[in-house]
């Protein structure tokens, strides 16, 4: 079973793609910043995160730079999203080790797009079970 790890600081965010995910087979891990991010994958089977880009603490591009750097961590999929983004924000994620970009509001199709490519691609993981 797929498990991913949503980030994000504002919980109706979280809730919300929680209910979506859980719909379609996917076991959700929720943090509220970059520091529970790397706490939870230091502990969890996590197949994939989708993290907010800004968020306390640490934020979505420094919890992807500390995934991606840690060899235990870096064959993790993220992918960042941003409900307000500004210029040189999509190149500042794919700089940090993102490995896809969405701005919000998702669109619950592409993401699911987006996720399903991301696990074929990396025979480490489990592929997507069909929803």
């Amino acid at each position: 079973m797929t498990t991913i790890l949503i980030a994000d600081d504002r919980r109706d965010t979280s809730e919300c793609l929680e209910a979506l995910l859980q719909k379609r087979g996917i076991v959700v891990e929720t943090a509220e910043n970059g520091c529970e991010v790397l706490d939870k994958i230091a502990r969890l089977q996590v197949d994939l995160i989708v993290m907010d880009m800004n968020m306390p603490e640490m934020d979505g591009c420094q919890a992807t730079m500390s995934v991606k750097s840690n060899p235990k961590t870096q064959h993790i999929p993220v992918i960042i999203c941003t409900a307000h983004p500004m210029p040189g924000d999509e190149d500042r994620a794919k700089a940090s080790g993102c490995d896809g970009f969405l701005e919000k509001p998702i669109e619950i199709d592409v993401l699911m797009s987006m996720i399903d490519q991301l696990l074929r691609a990396n025979p480490a993981l489990n592929p997507l079970e069909a929803a």
